[in-house]
C-alpha cells in the first residue's frame, strides 16, 4: 500500500472519527451534515466493505430474522471497495460494519473507538494464487516474480508477513498494484494473486484455469478475517440492540451454511446483478471459513487475535499499547447466543 493512500485513508478516518465522537447510540445517532435518525427508528445499517457476493449469505438470512421484530436490516454494498465502512461507523451512517479485524486494530491504535463484536471469518481466508506452469509453491519463489498487490485491502499486510517471516527480502519481489479484477492475472500481467479462498479460486474454477493456491498459515501467519464491528458508544448506550443484531448474525450464519441455495437465493432477490451459481459455489467453497471456532459462528480464538496484533507490531504498522487489544474485542454478546443454543438444546 502506498503511502500517499494511506495517509488519504488515515485523514478521511481521523475527521470522521471527530465528526462521531460523542454520538451516541445507533438509533440516536445524527451524521455531521445534521441529518438526525429518530431514536426509535426501525432500520439498522451495516456497512460491507465489498460489493454483493457469498460473504453476504449470513447477512440475508440475518435481515429475514430481524424482520421478524420489525426492524428494518439495510445492508450496503462498497462498489469495488471504495467506500470505507469505519469512515462510515465513525461518522454514524451506519451503525455496523464489516472490516478487516488488522484494519480495524490499525484505526484503534491510531484513536479509533470500534469494537468487534462477532468474527465472520475465524481465520483470514486470504490466500496467494499462481498459474500452475510457474512453479511458484512460496514465498520464497516470490524473488523476482511480479507479486500484485491489492491496495487497502487485509491481503497487504499477510504478504508483507510471509516475506519477513520467511526471511525474503522485499526489495528481491516486483510488488506491483494490480486491480480487482482478474484479467491482468490471466493475461499473464503479473505472476502472483492476492485472492480470497472463496471468492477469486471459484471464478477460475468456473473457467477451468489450472492453478495452485499458497496459504499464508503454512508459512507462519495467522490472521484473522474479517469483523462485525460497532463503537463502543453503541455498545454502551444499547446493547440490547447490538445483541438483537449479533444474535441475528449468528442465526443468520448457523442458516446460511445449512441451507446455502436459500440464502443465495437472498442475496440474489435484493441484488439481481449477482451470479447465483458462482456466489453458490463460493458459499460452498467458503464453509469452513464461515463455520467460526470450534463450528461456533461468529467466534475466534483469543490466540489468533493475538496473532493478528503481534503481525501488525511485527511490521511496525501499529504501537505496542496495553489496551488496544482488549478494547478492541467484545465477545459477550456472540458467547451469549451459544450459551442460549447449548441450553436449547439440552431441553
Amino acid at each position: 500500500m502506498s503511502n500517499t493512500h494511506l495517509m488519504k485513508v488515515n485523514a478521511r478516518l481521523r475527521r470522521a472519527i471527530a465528526c462521531g465522537r460523542g454520538i451516541l447510540g445507533a438509533l440516536a445517532l445524527a451524521s455531521c451534515g445534521g441529518e438526525s435518525r429518530r431514536a426509535d427508528s426501525p432500520k439498522v445499517t451495516l456497512q460491507q466493505e465489498w460489493i454483493p457476493f457469498s460473504g453476504f449469505a449470513g447477512e440475508m438470512e440475518a435481515a429475514s430474522e430481524l424482520a421478524k421484530s420489525g426492524l428494518r436490516f439495510v445492508i450496503l454494498p462498497s462498489p469495488d471497495g471504495k467506500i470505507d465502512p469505519l469512515v462510515e461507523v465513525a461518522a454514524g451512517r451506519a451503525q455496523f460494519g464489516v472490516v478487516g479485524a488488522d484494519r480495524l486494530l490499525e484505526a484503534n491504535a491510531a484513536g479509533g473507538r470500534f469494537v468487534a463484536v462477532g468474527v465472520v471469518n475465524h481465520v483470514s481466508p486470504t490466500v496467494f494464487l499462481t498459474r500452475d506452469s510457474s512453479r511458484i509453491q512460496g514465498p520464497r519463489d516470490f524473488v523476482g516474480r511480479r507479486v500484485g498487490i491489492l491496495v487497502g485491502t487485509t491481503t497487504v499486510s499477510i504478504f508483507e508477513l510471509m516475506l519477513r517471516r520467511q526471511k525474503v527480502d522485499p526489495s528481491s519481489v516486483r510488488a506491483v498494484e494490480v486491480p480487482f479484477d482478474l484479467a491482468l492475472f490471466l493475461q499473464g500481467g503479473y505472476d502472483v494473486r492476492p485472492a480470497f479462498a472463496y471468492d477469486e479460486p471459484v471464478a477460475l474454477d468456473l473457467a477451468g484455469v489450472r492453478y495452485s493456491t499458497i496459504r499464508p498459515e503454512q508459512f507462519g501467519v495467522n490472521f484473522l478475517g474479517t469483523v462485525y464491528f460497532t463503537t463502543d458508544s453503541l455498545i454502551k448506550a444499547r446493547p440490547d440492540l447490538v445483541k438483537q443484531v449479533v444474535w441475528a448474525l449468528a442465526t443468520g450464519w448457523e442458516r446460511a451454511i445449512a441451507n446455502p441455495e436459500e440464502a443465495i437465493r437472498a442475496l440474489k432477490q435484493q441484488f439481481p446483478e449477482v451470479d447465483d451459481q458462482r456466489e453458490l459455489a463460493g458459499l460452498r467453497k467458503g464453509v469452513d471459513y464461515f463455520h467460526g471456532d470450534s463450528a461456533r459462528v461468529l467466534s475466534a480464538r483469543g490466540s489468533t487475535w493475538r496473532g493478528t496484533y503481534d503481525g501488525l507490531l511485527e511490521l511496525g504498522k501499529i504501537k505496542p499499547t496495553d489496551d488496544v487489544l482488549a478494547r478492541s474485542v467484545d465477545s459477550s454478546f456472540v458467547a451469549s447466543f451459544h450459551r442460549s443454543r447449548s441450553a436449547s438444546l439440552k431441553q
